[in-house]
């Protein structure tokens, strides 16, 4: 077994693989909306805006336990292994937006700015993907009774 495979657990990556995803798109969408330019209209920016959060993410979040079996234990391990990575994953994003590749650039307040409503849509994905099929379930096993 690798060092990897005990930081990664399947049942994790299943919960939050794709709300992950949704979340990181939604966050660059608003991001890019709110400095008025379309994604629909300069998609190539989109996308160069995009990848350095999903490469600091898919690099840092692995390794640093936000697919870890930990997460499904309770609230505060969901925060601890959600946040922490994500901060980890905007340094990386910010060095990749600091090159000439990536649209953008690496200035503190944007850091913060970054950590702050990334870390909030990734929380609110995160806890929506593991409680919404429990509520639902729940919902649904009432009707049926």
């Amino acid at each position: 077994m690798s060092a990897l495979d005990s930081r990664v657990d399947r049942g994790a990556v299943r919960t939050f693989v794709v709300a992950d995803v949704l979340v990181l798109l939604t966050f660059v969408v608003v991001g890019e909306l709110s400095h008025n330019i379309n994604p629909l209209l300069h998609p190539d920016r989109f996308v160069g805006t995009a990848t350095p959060f999903f490469v600091g993410w898919l690099l840092v979040a692995p390794l640093a336990g936000a697919y870890s079996a930990r997460l499904l234990s309770s609230i505060r391990a969901l925060v601890v292994y959600t946040v922490g990575p994500w901060v980890l994953a905007d340094v990386v994003a910010q060095l990749l937006r600091n090159t000439s590749f990536f649209p953008g650039e690496a200035v503190p307040s944007f850091f913060l700015v970054s950590v702050g409503f990334g870390s909030a849509f990734l929380l609110a994905g995160r806890f929506g993907a593991l409680y919404l099929p429990r509520i639902a379930g729940r919902v649904v096993r009432r009707v049926r009774a």
